[in-house]
């Protein structure tokens, strides 16, 4: 089972990666790793969720109508969540000087994350 993820645990993930953005961007960076940790967390309890209660559900509108086959509510937050990640993850990669060092960080952010 793969291990949890905290909000702390991810905080100290990213601020390690991105401690050597200089001093201004790095204060920038902060409150987006921040935001980061926290999608992160949140992507990870609603796929949980996704792969324990699956991603459609039979809906019923009232008892006098057939149930039909919908996307679930947890799908579309997972989906809009993830989105809002990326956009995150993009503006901390945007921080980074170096396009050989970004390019480096993008690989290991995918590998790892």
């Amino acid at each position: 089972m793969a291990r949890k993820i905290t909000e702390k645990s991810e905080i100290n993930r990213l601020t390690e990666i991105f401690k050597s953005l200089p001093p201004n961007k790095f204060a920038t960076a902060q409150g987006l790793i921040v935001q980061a940790a926290r999608h992160r967390v949140r992507l990870d309890y609603l796929w949980r969720d996704i792969q324990k209660n699956g991603e459609t559900e039979q809906f019923c509108q009232s008892e006098r109508t057939e149930p039909y086959e919908r996307k679930r509510p947890v799908s579309e937050l997972y989906t809009s969540t993830d989105t809002n990640y990326q956009k995150i993850m993009g503006k901390l990669l945007d921080l980074v000087p170096d396009e050989q060092e970004r390019s480096k960080l993008h690989q290991f952010l995918s590998e790892d994350g």
